[in-house]
Parts: C-alpha cells; structure tokens; sequence
C-alpha cells in the first residue's frame, strides 16, 4: 500500500483508475479515483485498502486493445 501514490493505476470494483488524490497516513488513508486517460473524477475519499496495484494488468489488458493496436 505505501508504494501507490498520485498517478499509480489501482483496480477499485473491478475497473481501473488512476490516484489522483492521497491524502491521510495509516489507517486514515484515501484516495480520489479518476479516468486514466482524462480528469473526470469518477469516486473521492475511497480508504487505501480498498484498492489494489493493478498497472501492470491494466498495461497488459491495454496493449491488447484494438484502441492501442491501431495507434
């Protein structure tokens, strides 16, 4: 947990978002979740144990989408 910061990708209900907002220590941790591609703010104050690291599932999952393969 302490290795996500501003910009780390999480899986939060099974979709993934990017951190844009940490605030707290400790038990008392939060997040605000938004698009990773965007700044729409999709949910605030989420406690940091409801999330987990999910960069590089999102990565793999991304490289395999059409979106990405006709970039």
């Amino acid at each position: 947990m302490e290795n996500l910061n501003v910009g780390s990708i999480v899986k939060y209900a099974g979709c993934y978002y990017r951190i844009s907002a940490d605030r707290g220590t400790g038990d008392k941790r939060w997040f605000n979740l938004a698009s990773i591609f965007g700044t729409k703010i999709y949910h605030k104050q989420i406690p940091a144990t409801a999330v987990v690291e999910a960069h590089q599932e999102w990565y793999d999952r991304w490289t395999q989408s059409e979106t990405y393969q006709c970039m």
